[in-house]
């Protein structure tokens, strides 16, 4: 990684990044259930769908399956600290 980057940068890549993406890969199995004809997920398609309405629900969904709900834990500090930031002037 050159002269720039802390020794133990990678070492905590697996820790940072692997529970992310097995919230993104757990998302996605979500929603290849919901797209079955079934009645089961043709009731649940339905029930989100009334919930979405529900601005806490919306967010919860949205910051869920676009990830933009990530924190990574940098200690004490400012809500925003370790946070996804879009459109924020610094």
């Amino acid at each position: 990684m050159g002269d720039w980057a802390p020794a133990g940068l990678l070492d905590s890549h697996h820790a940072e990044r692997h529970p992310v993406a097995a919230a993104v890969l757990d998302i996605n199995r979500v929603q290849m259930h919901l797209m079955s004809l079934e009645p089961g997920p043709r009731a649940v398609r339905r029930l989100v769908s009334k919930l979405i309405d529900i601005d806490d629900v919306n967010r919860y969904l949205l910051e869920n399956i676009i990830a933009i709900g990530v924190r990574y834990d940098l200690g004490e500090g400012h809500e925003l600290l370790g946070r996804r930031l879009s459109y924020v002037e610094l």
